[in-house]
């Protein structure tokens, strides 16, 4: 299934300026326990003239998931929000160990990505997005004068 790639600058919501902070890797107890927010897992590589990003998003309706891109930047932005259907039904939660309420990854994207070629599929939970790398030269030699 298809995910379409908005681009432009996202809306910013309450995690903003400190999505990336939040976001960290090496802190999402801390993130999770103050504010009842979850960090989904994501893996970013390459390979050959491709990089891929596969983001973790289980229990996870697609509706409720969005990609923007900030093509200026090369900022990628995930956003999504997960709701805890057992939670909204139940008279009494006794135990509840998975994470659940909005989300927002922000990565910086290489420069040397296509922009308008970036492809996004969702499938058993799992966000992946396919990007083709630019085939320009990464250096330019500038003549001297005079």
């Amino acid at each position: 299934m298809k995910i379409p790639i908005k681009k432009g600058k996202p809306l910013h919501i309450w995690t903003e300026p400190w999505g990336d902070v939040w976001a960290d890797r090496l802190w999402p107890d801390f993130a999770s326990a103050a504010y009842d927010v979850w960090v989904p897992n994501v893996n970013f590589y390459e390979k050959g003239n491709k990089y891929y990003l596969r983001i973790e998003v289980p229990g996870l309706d697609k509706d409720k998931l969005a990609v923007y891109l900030d093509s200026d930047n090369n900022v990628l932005t995930i956003r999504g929000t997960r709701i805890c259907k057992e939670e909204e039904e139940a008279e009494m939660c006794y135990l509840r160990e998975a994470s659940f309420g909005p989300f927002s990854r922000r990565l910086h994207l290489p420069f040397d990505v296509q922009t308008d070629n970036i492809n996004a599929n969702y499938k058993d939970g799992v966000l992946t997005l396919e990007i083709l790398k630019t085939e320009e030269p990464k250096a330019k030699k500038i003549e001297i004068q005079g």
